[in-house]
């Protein structure tokens, strides 16, 4: 999940209470200044980050932090456009361009740093805990009909696009004294286009629903055949080897009634039931 405001709009505190209703193990890692620990009576591990915001820490730290539940990056815009970040490290390809005399070409300097976003995505995305990032979030103006620019809202501080990579995405403001949060993208239907004054533990109650009931479950068991009320001590080679050899080619259609009235033993049963099961596991 993904929620991004201005500051002062709540993104920490909304970003706790949703994850303590996902699990009661959290850890929130600070890249500003510490603010998190103003919430520490909330309950939650910190791992306070300064500068450089290289991505190679979270592609490098993400992957080993499966002990905890949930994981807030609070917040992810510095790693874009911080010390150290996607934007500084762009420039210094735009820099070895020039130093080495070529013709200056921003798109193509892209070309080794956009694999780091990619492996930085990857790793939020592939991390074994739910992930909640915090992004700032700058004043967004469009332009009308009439050549007149109006403000339209406020937009993630982040690379474009990358709201569509998370599951939920959502922005913050606070208002005559409450915060109050849109959902702009959810895979879950519960919360697509609902708004929320003060959230936090609604949402957080709404995703573990969603998580829980959504998730899917393994297909249930097939029985084998059941056994015949009268015990069968006497066996022919010809339907033992017959039922063998259908089992062997894979035509099991119709292969219940076939062992059903076949004269078997108790074992040869036993042995086509583990086979039968063996198939439809298959």
């Amino acid at each position: 999940m993904a929620i991004h405001g201005p500051s002062g709009s709540g993104k920490t505190m909304t970003s706790v209470l949703i994850a303590k209703e996902l699990g009661s193990k959290i850890l929130v890692i600070d890249t500003e200044r510490s603010s998190s620990e103003k919430y520490a009576d909330l309950g939650f591990d910190v791992a306070p980050l300064s500068p450089p915001y290289h991505p190679k820490f979270l592609i490098e730290s993400l992957p080993t932090l499966g002990d905890y539940d949930v994981i807030i990056v609070d917040g992810l815009t510095p790693f874009w456009n911080g010390a150290g970040g996607l934007l500084e490290l762009h420039d210094e390809e735009v820099k070895k361009q020039i130093a080495t005399g070529r013709k200056v070409d921003t798109f193509a300097a892209w070309k080794n740093i956009t694999p780091i976003y990619r492996r930085m995505v990857d790793a939020i995305l592939a991390c074994p805990s739910h992930v909640i990032t915090t992004l700032r979030a700058k004043t967004e103006y469009e332009r009308d009909d009439k050549g007149k620019i109006h403000k339209k809202g406020f937009a993630p501080e982040m690379r474009d696009q990358f709201d569509y990579e998370l599951d939920i995405e959502a922005s913050i403001i606070e208002d005559d004294g409450g915060h109050y949060m849109a959902i702009r993208k959810s895979r879950c239907s519960a919360l697509s286009g609902k708004t929320f004054r003060n959230p936090g533990k609604d949402i957080g109650s709404i995703l573990k629903s969603w998580l829980t009931e959504g998730a899917v479950s393994p297909p249930p068991a097939i029985a084998p055949p059941s056994a015949p009320a009268t015990p069968r001590s006497v066996s022919t080679e010809s339907d033992y080897d017959s039922i063998k050899a259908r089992f062997t080619a894979g035509n099991l259609d119709g292969i219940g009634a076939v062992i059903r009235a076949a004269s078997l033993t108790e074992d040869q049963l036993a042995e086509f039931r583990a086979l039968y099961t063996k198939a439809q596991a298959a």
